[in-house]
């Protein structure tokens, strides 16, 4: 994950032992060192329950930290096996049919196979013939595709004789593949290192009860003035909110595929 996309500079955080449980505290980021993986705090980082330890989680200052109190992504819904719960319908109840194939490369390398190997599974779980299997891409993080342009660029051709002049021929191009296995790949500096992901736009869309828009005081009115605490009175600043009311579905969990531990090359 790269920091850089992830938090932002002077961006206060709160900080929670794990997920569910109570808050720490919050604390304020001064500067993000995305290239070191780093984060620099202008407050001391919070003690309640416990001091900050490695393990725990950052999360946006105002959220609840609960389990399930935020936008459905890839991760709570590419999950293998029938246990736990998705969106609260336990797994048990559906086997297989809340189950998403998987395959565990436990530190080893990408190799050509694996783009295959997952699509078996997927086949099996769905018939050969689903439609689903037509809209379906690779969301990787750039060690990923790091890892893949390494395979491919193992395996050119060069006719020296058709090699003019004294200089060597590059063979580095000016871009990274974008494709793996025929299919459009993704890259996203907030996905997992060591994680791909393949996924069906057919089967993804989104529930909205409330669409993103300005919060209405009353009678229109979008923008307030801010109360001064101290005196009752009213501050020369004003407020505004956005709010909305949504979350994204994935109709199918079966119609997808991911790829855990996998080897990350030297960055």
């Amino acid at each position: 994950m790269s920091l850089n996309t992830s938090v932002q500079d002077q961006q206060i955080v709160q900080v929670f032992p794990s997920e569910g449980g109570a808050t720490r505290g919050t604390a304020t980021i001064s500067f993000v060192d995305g290239v070191s993986n780093t984060l620099y705090f202008s407050t001391v980082l919070p003690s309640t329950g416990g001091a900050t330890a490695v393990g725990d989680f950052l999360m946006v200052q105002g959220c609840s930290g609960a389990v399930g109190g935020s936008i459905a992504g890839f991760k709570t819904y590419n999950v293998n096996g029938n246990s736990g719960s998705v969106l609260g319908i336990p797994r048990a109840t559906y086997p297989s049919r809340l189950s998403t194939p998987t395959i565990n490369l436990a530190g080893n390398a990408l190799s050509p196979a694996i783009p295959y190997r997952l699509e078996i599974q997927i086949q099996r779980a769905l018939g050969p013939e689903a439609e689903e299997l037509e809209s379906m891409f690779w969301y990787v993080p750039p060690d990923q595709q790091l890892a893949w342009n390494n395979l491919t660029q193992n395996v050119k051709v060069i006719n020296q004789q058709e090699i003019k002049g004294d200089r060597e021929l590059d063979l580095v191009k000016k871009y990274m593949p974008d494709t793996l296995g025929g299919r459009e790949m993704v890259v996203g500096y907030n996905a997992t290192p060591g994680r791909l992901d393949l996924i069906s736009t057919s089967t993804w869309g989104i529930v909205e009860l409330k669409e993103p828009s300005l919060y209405d005081f009353g009678n229109g009115v979008t923008v307030m003035p801010v109360v001064d605490t101290a005196t009752g009175g009213y501050l020369t600043s004003k407020i505004f909110y956005y709010n909305a009311c949504l979350n994204l579905f994935n109709s199918n969990m079966r119609a997808a595929g991911y790829c855990t531990n996998c080897a990350i090359p030297t960055i």
